[in-house]
């Protein structure tokens, strides 16, 4: 019998389709690059992706929250962390690396930034999550694809059938088709390779609908904010979040709880209804104090979105794909509301988890079945903790008095022990 490294690999020397060029399906073909096996001959990689090349940098502008166990660890599985920590939008250029949680009147309840902590991030170390800008993330990981591997852009999924022995097919919306033994679907949230194979698998409303905006001040960002970031939490049921792209811009967000989502709107319609948008941001943010008009009047209008928090637990591809040579990852798989903090966290490792086991396991269907024994409780958990997160934010009546207290109570607990070990040195 042939040593397992010389057995014939089921995917050498074949070909796979990676529908989707955002976060999860670059990193994905990076990983596979890194982690085939020189006893093997690679599988083709190919990339189809629907949008441009150059992406709409105002509407990719908002920040991400990275996190070390997950997104930071994928990130340094691809050899791409140096990278990474440092187009951090936190920690760097002033900026503090932990976020505050304030009253309405930006009085602070709770602030994690200790010295310790600033220490940390000014050196790049430490178990601390950093913040990125979307678009250069992707460029990050875009220059690190193999020059030998074809994107082909403007050139989307828009349609997906099961081919004999599980191969697919995909139709492309420039009304060409390509065949493949695999086919890996990073199509995003509202996946077509999903939404085809799986009818049924739909996204599911979280209760919360968000405005959106970037802030643009030329002369420097409102002092409170210059240096902090974090959550503005009114204990009406309204809160406000801060997150810093640099000195002079920082996206804002303002959340509320509602029984119907929302119409989505965003690019030239959001700009067109700028005066409406804002004017209902001014009405459900009453309560905040300044500088929370300044953000709302110095909002870019090309950045303005409205939509409301979706997301979708992850399958079961042995159960639900047994038949099609598919792997979903990424928000193809489990779109997560922006309060999991998670998304591109979980697309991230999806990616690299998926490369590591079609890497090493000679037959897909124990790869794939290995994949969702990691996959499956891991998203599971971001979208189950980002209930909690809904419910903490938007707090009302003795909720957010008992958040409050036990905010208040974490604080007193820091500068205690900050003051115990300034004793002890």
């Amino acid at each position: 019998m042939s040593p397992p490294s010389l057995q014939k690999h089921d995917l050498a020397g074949k070909r796979i389709i990676v529908s989707g060029a955002g976060l999860s399906g670059l990193a994905f073909v990076c990983a596979l690059e890194r982690y085939w096996s020189h006893d093997h001959p690679k599988p083709e990689l190919v990339v189809y992706e629907r949008s441009a090349a150059v992406l709409d940098r105002k509407r990719e502008g908002y920040t991400m929250n990275i996190k070390p166990e997950s997104g930071l660890h994928a990130l340094e599985e691809l050899g791409l962390l140096e990278a990474a920590l440092s187009n951090s939008t936190v920690g760097t250029n002033g900026i503090q690396p932990l976020p505050t949680f304030w009253t309405k009147e930006w009085k602070p309840m709770l602030d994690l930034n200790t010295p310790e902590k600033l220490k940390q991030a000014s050196q790049g170390k430490g178990n601390t999550t950093i913040r990125l800008v979307r678009h250069v993330l992707r460029d990050i990981l875009l220059d690190s694809v193999p020059a030998h591997i074809k994107i082909h852009w403007e050139r989307g999924c828009s349609s997906a059938q099961v081919l004999e022995g599980g191969r697919m097919r995909i139709d492309l919306n420039d009304g060409s088709y390509d065949e493949c033994d695999l086919l890996i679907a990073a199509d995003g949230a509202n996946s077509k390779v999903r939404s085809v194979l799986l009818p049924d698998e739909t996204l599911s409303y979280t209760g919360a609908n968000c405005i959106m905006g970037t802030s643009r001040f030329p002369s420097g960002k409102p002092e409170i904010l210059r240096e902090n970031w974090g959550m503005s939490i009114s204990g009406r049921g309204v809160p406000f979040l801060t997150f810093p792209v640099d000195q002079t811009t920082g996206v804002w967000a303002l959340t509320y709880k509602s029984g119907q989502p929302r119409k989505r709107i965003r690019g030239d319609e959001a700009a067109e209804r700028k005066g409406e948008i804002l004017a209902e941001v001014r009405e459900r943010g009453n309560m905040f104090h300044e500088p929370f008009n300044q953000f709302v009047e110095a909002t870019d209008p090309l950045t303005l979105q409205v939509f409301s928090a979706m997301h979708k637990y992850p399958i079961d591809h042995a159960q639900k794909l047994s038949h099609a040579n598919v792997i979903l990852i990424g928000d193809a798989n489990h779109p997560m509301s922006p309060f999991s903090g998670n998304g591109a966290n979980m697309a991230l490792l999806d990616a690299v988890v998926l490369a590591q086991q079609l890497s090493t396991c000679s037959s897909l269907r124990t790869a794939v079945e290995t994949f969702d024994e990691e996959s499956i409780p891991r998203s599971q958990k971001a979208i189950d903790r980002s209930h909690w997160t809904i419910e903490l934010l938007h707090a009302r009546g003795v909720k957010f008095w008992i958040l409050r207290c036990f905010l208040v109570f974490v604080s007193l607990f820091i500068r205690l022990k900050m003051l115990l070990n300034s004793f002890k040195s």
